[in-house]
């Protein structure tokens, strides 16, 4: 690229490469438990979320928004069931994948 270019790189195309499997556009969490399924398993957990960068300019507060996330995750679980109804949902391309149909979550107190 020519110095003084600008270059937008959208991540949600790596997210969908055929890498990933046939099935590569349905929501398989699953397919993320056995790290050493797409080869070494130091640089899987890097080609696994590309949002974060890859490479020399990997983002710097990777680790902590990761663990604060999992953080919230444990304090929001503990307190509430959450279901989904994914059948309804539609999504934009935008710079990012947006829900247009709204979020189709419903949460539960835990008793």
């Amino acid at each position: 690229m020519p110095a003084g270019s600008s270059c937008i790189l959208f991540v949600s195309g790596p997210h969908r490469h055929s890498i990933w499997g046939p099935d590569v556009n349905e929501f398989r969490p699953e397919r993320w438990l056995d790290a050493n399924a797409f080869g070494d398993p130091k640089s899987a957990i890097y080609r696994a979320f590309a949002a974060f960068g890859i490479g020399r300019r990997l983002c710097l507060g990777k680790t902590y928004s990761v663990m604060s996330l999992k953080i919230a995750i444990c304090h929001l679980l503990r307190r509430y069931v959450i279901m989904s109804d994914i059948s309804k949902l539609e999504l934009k391309v935008d710079p990012l994948l947006k829900a247009i149909s709204g979020h189709e979550i419903t949460l539960e107190y835990r008793k």
